[in-house]
């Protein structure tokens, strides 16, 4: 999260999380944001407020389309903290403070791996020019509208490129549509395509190989990903502790393997059982069931 456009999108929603909550469950996600969410611009050059709710549940949705572990924070909880993690996602727009980009800068050169977009900031919170961020990123060959990429479409995409033609492969466009730059110990990947209002399954999984790269290009690889995806994952992994919580949200039992599993034991405290995994393991969960393992020593 960014404070600059939480605080933005605050004033641009028109009920509270409550009322959102309520709304959700009897409205189709298309009208929820139509009705709760202004597209005013606030004197800016797009509907920043918007466009960054927008950003957070695409990146929300894909990450957890591809089974990696993530938290959502803030840059302003200090650079020691946010070196802790191999890859920052921030969402950015024409503004963004010095404090939040030089934050960031800083990130990247001790070693963190920072992705960026769909703009790169050239404004200050007093919207003086403050081009921070902004210096590493190239000037785009072409700004397209209405795009298909990977097979699923975006409202706007940035090509660093020529842009694609209809044989060009995939790895091919992979390049064309980010901008990478090291940063001394760390890398700064500009990321210049604005996802479409709403996020189906089916667009997850068409843009799943592509953020796969990047996330390995950031050294970061998903573990403990199920076969099906109606598993929630989450994973505490701090102070010598590994603890999987595996959750079934649906009313009927799921029987799922565990792939890409860190070798060992996996205790389940409530019952003692114990999971031998080799790189994977099944796991049957009834219908609204959670289970807690935790990884022991053989």
């Amino acid at each position: 999260m960014v404070r600059e456009y939480e605080r933005l999108a605050a004033a641009a929603t028109l009920l509270p999380p409550l009322s959102r909550m309520m709304l959700s469950a009897v409205a189709p996600e298309r009208v929820q944001r139509s009705l709760l969410i202004s597209e005013e611009r606030y004197g800016l050059s797009e509907p920043v407020a918007e466009r960054y709710l927008r950003v957070l549940d695409f990146w929300y949705k894909i990450l957890s389309a591809c089974s990696a572990r993530f938290a959502i924070a803030e840059p302003s909880i200090g650079l020691e903290k946010l070196g802790k993690f191999k890859l920052v996602i921030a969402p950015a727009f024409e503004f963004m403070s010095e404090e939040t980009q030089t934050t960031l800068l800083e990130y990247s050169k001790k070693g963190g791996n920072l992705i960026f977009g769909p703009r790169a900031p050239e404004l200050n919170e007093r919207m003086e020019k403050a081009l921070i961020l902004g210096n590493y990123v190239d000037r785009p060959k072409e700004h397209k509208e209405a795009v298909d990429i990977f097979g699923v479409h975006f409202d706007e995409v940035l090509f660093f490129g020529d842009p694609p033609g209809s044989r060009i492969s995939n790895s091919e466009l992979n390049s064309r549509i980010i901008c990478e730059r090291q940063n001394e110990a760390g890398k700064i990947i500009f990321f210049g395509a604005l996802p479409p209002p709403s996020i189906d399954p089916g667009f997850c999984e068409a843009l799943k190989p592509f953020i796969e790269t990047l996330l390995m290009r950031a050294g970061v690889e998903p573990s403990f990903i199920p076969s099906d995806s109606r598993i929630d994952v989450t994973v505490f992994d701090e102070s010598g502790r590994t603890i999987l919580f595996l959750a079934n949200p649906t009313p009927e039992t799921i029987t799922s393997r565990v792939n890409r599993t860190p070798f060992g034991l996996y205790l389940n405290p409530e019952n003692g059982d114990k999971i031998d995994s080799s790189g994977s393991f099944e796991i049957s969960l009834g219908p609204w069931e959670i289970v807690a393992l935790e990884k022991v020593e053989k």
